[in-house]
């Protein structure tokens, strides 16, 4: 919609609907797993450049759209009570990525979590945190203001090629697309 494409956004439910109820907020800026991208053309390296690329779009877009959302980027800790080769192996190659990732040990830990229970652990300076609820009703306030046109409690229940185009069906109503996006989270 920023780009003047007539963009419509359907949801389920409400936007931000189970937003905080489901999602602590955590802004993670790396994947737990870089084994699916080898299945994708170029072995998933345009789709990784992009995400290295935006790692911090959270809070630019907070930032860009006067975004409210308790957003923090404070760091993402990952914590182990011992040395842990995975942990160590996971942010070595990230940080090869280009991401701002540190390996801490049980000194530096222990201001950051208020315990001696960890000896080892990475945080990730480009994560952090942001309320989820505030963040999505933020985006979708944004994109109206852009001139998206939004409804709720509108489950697409079909999704059909009609011509070079896209018919999505809902209970109430249709839309026809050049393009569509889905979205979901991990529920």
């Amino acid at each position: 919609a920023e780009r003047g494409i007539d963009t419509v956004l359907i949801d389920a439910a409400q936007p931000a609907d189970a937003a905080s109820g489901r999602n602590a907020g955590h802004v993670q800026p790396y994947l737990l797993s870089l084994e699916p991208l080898g299945a994708l053309p170029g072995q998933g390296r345009p789709f990784l450049d992009c995400l290295i690329e935006h790692r911090n779009i959270v809070f630019e877009l907070c930032a860009r759209h006067g975004i409210d959302a308790d957003h923090v980027q404070s760091g993402l800790l990952e914590v182990a009570r011992q040395k842990s080769a995975a942990l160590e192996n996971k942010a070595k190659k990230w940080a090869g990525l280009g991401l701002d990732v540190e390996m801490l040990g049980a000194d530096r830990l222990r201001p950051l979590v208020g315990t001696d229970r960890y000896s080892f652990g990475t945080i990730w300076r480009n994560g952090g945190s942001v309320n989820p609820f505030l963040f999505t009703n933020g985006m979708v306030r944004a994109a109206a203001g852009f001139g998206a046109r939004v409804y709720g409690n509108s489950p697409a229940r079909a999704c059909q090629r009609q011509g070079g185009r896209w018919r999505l069906r809902t209970p109430s109503g249709s839309v026809l697309a050049d393009r569509v996006v889905l979205c979901t989270n991990g529920h």
